[in-house]
């Protein structure tokens, strides 16, 4: 029984792992793509290479990559009970992240696992540190997007007095190679916060089947790296298209404020303070600040629909992923529970 349930958190995990790449991609080339830079194929290839290569980095030189699966908050029972928790859980976060990019939904990985995790953890009868993830979750939630709005709003209001005051064709090449370098940024920023989830999931389905890891095994690391570096291949269209809505203005001043907003932001809570923060919030928000600078232009309907699956995500993962892993714990082990 272990090992089935093994091998199907795995399978899981790694479909996972390609869901967050599907939803990732657009953070890190939809303004190169708005603004005319790269070809959408192109742009998802290049990414890819560089999500991947962010992966393998963090895991080479042992980087130190926030709780982004809320393991700390919402640890599952032990043993086989476990498994079926990870099982619903992921079962729950794949649909909605496949729900939400056929919507050309950016919603957060990070934020859905987490909520994911705490439903199906407390379904089971396990204690859920609900103050831990106020603050590990929400508080860091609010602030990254603060963050990144004003950010995102002062960097497109100061390119943008730069570009009126002096000759435009010499602002937008050097604005061109900052958007460049903070799309390259990002990608590799995907690939080392977003494989980490996976990573993480992995490890503790693992260690919960019995297996006692000191390290991260290598194929544990280069699975989940390629799985998300396929899924920003093949996915992420409709979300692009979404964001584009959501960029007023296709300038590559703007393109480089905003994008250079979402790597300080990302950069400095995740990397620098150690708190799961989401790139899909950072970018969005920064795209919101920056169109405050022309307030007129502002899509207010693309900022609702945006805002409405940001806020629908976190009760929607908790509950179903409750429903789902009270059923299968039922259902396999015998009981709703593992007290």
């Amino acid at each position: 029984m272990t090992t089935v349930l093994l091998v199907t958190v795995v399978v899981l995990a790694l479909a996972f792992s390609f869901c967050v790449g599907v939803q990732d991609v657009p953070n890190a080339i939809a303004t190169a793509v708005a603004t005319h830079s790269l070809e959408v194929r192109s742009a998802s290839y290049v990414a890819a290479g560089l999500a991947f290569v962010g992966t393998v980095s963090a895991w080479a030189l042992d980087l130190t990559v926030p709780d982004a699966a809320g393991l700390q908050v919402a640890p599952p029972p032990p043993g086989d009970g476990g498994l079926v928790v990870l099982g619903a859980v992921l079962v729950c976060v794949c649909g909605w992240l496949l729900v939400a990019a056929r919507s050309g939904l950016p919603v957060s990985s990070t934020h859905t696992l987490v909520a994911a995790m705490a439903g199906g953890t407390w379904a089971t009868g396990q204690v859920v540190d609900w103050a831990g993830l106020v603050a590990r979750l929400l508080v860091p939630m609010a602030l990254c997007a603060a963050a990144a709005f004003v950010i995102g709003w002062a960097c497109t209001a100061v390119g943008r007095r730069l570009a009126m005051s002096v000759d435009s064709t010499g602002v937008e090449p050097v604005a061109q190679v900052i958007l460049a370098a903070a799309s390259a940024t990002t990608a590799m920023m995907v690939g080392l916060l977003g494989s980490a989830k996976t990573v993480l999931v992995l490890s503790l389905a693992l260690t919960l089947a019995g297996h006692d890891l000191r390290t991260v095994p290598a194929w544990v690391v280069i699975s989940a790296g390629a799985m998300c570096a396929l899924g920003m291949v093949f996915g992420g269209r409709r979300i692009i298209a979404t964001l584009g809505e959501l960029m007023v203005g296709r300038s590559m001043v703007r393109g480089a404020s905003i994008q250079g907003a979402t790597i300080v932001t990302t950069g400095v809570l995740s990397l620098g303070l150690g708190v799961p923060v989401s790139t899909t919030h950072t970018i969005g928000t920064a795209m919101i600040g920056s169109s405050l600078v022309t307030w007129g232009r502002i899509r207010w309907l693309a900022v609702r629909r945006v805002v409405v699956g940001w806020l629908a995500t976190l009760p929607l993962a908790a509950v179903t992923a409750a429903l789902l892993a009270s059923v299968l714990h039922l259902a396999i082990l015998g009981s709703p529970t593992a007290s």
